[in-house]
């Protein structure tokens, strides 16, 4: 299958919509890193402590290169 998507990155809808489609890999890695953290903090202890656990899915999301502002908004 094969598709051809066109964006005039002149508009910035358009550029948004570029970005969210060629950063996907980034995002969905990042993701499922992000859910590793969280099935790890949840086994290691009953209480999960939500500093360090939002500290390393920040590291994750800096990692892959990922700018959620700019994908967001």
């Amino acid at each position: 299958m094969k598709a051809v998507l066109e964006f005039d990155l002149r508009e910035r809808d358009e550029e948004l919509a570029h970005l969210r489609c060629v950063r996907n890999w980034e995002l969905a890695l990042a993701l499922h890193s992000v859910m590793e953290e969280i099935r790890k903090a949840v086994k290691e202890s009953r209480k999960i402590d939500g500093e360090k656990l939002l500290a390393d899915c920040s590291e994750i999301i800096q990692e892959n290169n990922i700018n959620l502002d700019e994908l967001v908004y």
